[in-house]
């Protein structure tokens, strides 16, 4: 509340709650003091291998953060799981778990706005080794930042594509007041071997807006 942007960093290879629990840490952009520690939960959690800015989901006035272990075993092993903190506290706000094995949710975390008109920015949370659309096809889980629930769902349509590996808000590309998302789909083949791509999603529904693919076999677009 300085004025100034903060700065969140994973480090997801050290060793505090045990061997590569990993963790993150909130840095006034200000002065670079340390303002928040988060530590992974056990050993090889990974914790901190995605971090980002979850905007103001509590509605205090100060922006929010997130941090993933994609590696967590809570639910299944390699499950995964997600931490969102009160930027003004460090406080948890909610935690959220992968759904099957090997799902590694929270390998992938980003803010993707306001997509359900709630007035606080949503949260995107990739399943990067999803199998439900296909071995690795993987997924993308549409979170409101106020609650916590899940909204909806989104697969890779076929084997390898790595649907979900990136995310974010596409603004109000659709005129209809709510927020749209942006999400990579960096290995699909619809226009050559792994040539890549991205797909945008009404905020509203979840509908496609549009799809865009790699021109090249292997340029992975959508990194």
């Amino acid at each position: 509340g300085d004025g100034h942007a903060d700065i969140i960093a994973g480090a997801n290879k050290t060793d505090g709650s045990g061997f590569n629990s990993g963790s993150a840490r909130v840095f006034s952009g200000a002065t670079g003091q340390v303002l928040h520690m988060f530590q992974g939960l056990g050993a090889n959690d990974e914790f901190g291998e995605a971090v980002s800015d979850a905007g103001d989901v509590n509605g205090d006035g100060v922006p929010d953060v997130m941090s993933g272990a994609f590696y967590h075993d809570a639910t299944a092993t390699n499950a995964g799981m997600m931490r969102v903190y009160s930027g003004a506290t460090g406080a948890v706000l909610y935690t959220l778990y992968g759904d099957a094995a090997n799902d590694f949710f929270g390998g992938v975390l980003g803010n993707v706005g306001d997509v359900d008109g709630d007035g606080r920015p949503d949260i995107g949370a990739g399943m990067v080794g999803s199998d439900v659309g296909g071995v690795n096809a993987s997924g993308l889980k549409i979170i409101p930042g106020a609650t916590g629930a899940v909204l909806r769902v989104h697969y890779g349509q076929a084997a390898g594509d790595l649907f979900g590996r990136g995310c974010d808000t596409a603004g109000d590309v659709d005129g209809d007041g709510l927020a749209d998302y942006v999400v990579s789909v960096q290995l699909a083949d619809v226009t050559g071997v792994n040539a890549g791509g991205f797909r945008v999603f009404s905020g509203f529904d979840g509908a496609p807006i549009a799809s865009l693919w790699g021109l090249h076999a292997g340029d992975g677009m959508g990194e």
